[in-house]
């Protein structure tokens, strides 16, 4: 929330991005009014190759057009130095829900979304494009529907292997996997010795093959798988 550069004249977070061969430091959440965000910004996301970050905010200056205040998701090109709003409608306003656990996945950018509109199937995890704002569902149940309550999702590096949580019918948290078309559950819902058990914290390997979460049983102890 310090003020790093001049034009972060406010008092609430904003978004930098430091180059290190060249020493260099350049505010990415800057106002079309030449200010800072208006609001904060947070969570911020490279891709592998440093050419596109994204991060949240609730500023309502960063573009041109409509604003609301819920979280909205933004796309700043490091190499031409333009930033879009990522949550937009089919009629480019703002999504009317937050938006955030956003990562960069290859071409894609992963994120959750509370917004009833940015979708047909509603709230949940999605997957979408960098370059031509296309869009779908990857916060599937075992039925391949998108599930409202799917969240923290983790990718490969292609972003084509995506792991997640959702709560089952119980209300216990497992891990999934999916290629966006169809969905598996990876953890185990019981145990006859520890009980009904709990998962979170999924992770995957850059290239797909390993992926690691958290197990916890009734008792309280935990394991990593």
């Amino acid at each position: 929330e310090v003020a790093l550069l001049g034009e972060a004249d406010n008092d609430h977070s904003d978004i930098y991005h430091y180059v290190l061969a060249t020493d260099s430091l350049g505010l990415i959440s800057l106002g079309i009014d030449g200010h800072a965000g208006n609001a904060p910004s947070d969570q911020p996301r490279l891709d592998g190759l440093g050419r596109q970050l994204i991060y949240r905010s609730k500023a309502r200056n960063l573009v041109l057009g409509t604003q609301n205040d819920f979280a909205q998701l933004y796309q700043y090109d490091l190499a031409l130095g333009t930033m879009r709003r990522l949550t937009s409608t089919a009629s480019r306003k703002p999504s009317a829900g937050d938006n955030g656990q956003a990562l960069v996945a290859g071409d894609w950018a992963i994120f959750r979304t509370e917004a009833p509109d940015l979708h047909s199937s509603g709230p949940g995890l999605y997957r979408q494009h960098l370059y031509d704002d296309s869009r779908e569902p990857v916060g599937l149940d075992p039925w391949g529907q998108q599930d409202p309550h799917a969240s923290h999702p983790a990718a490969n590096a292609l972003g084509s292997e995506i792991v997640y949580q959702r709560p089952e019918d119980d209300g216990s948290l497992h891990i999934y996997l999916t290629d966006a078309a169809q969905a598996e559950r990876l953890s185990v819902i019981s145990d006859p010795k520890l009980g009904r058990l709990e998962h979170c914290c999924a992770a995957i390997s850059p290239d797909g093959r390993y992926i690691a979460y958290r197990e916890q049983a009734e008792q309280g102890d935990t394991w990593l798988h």
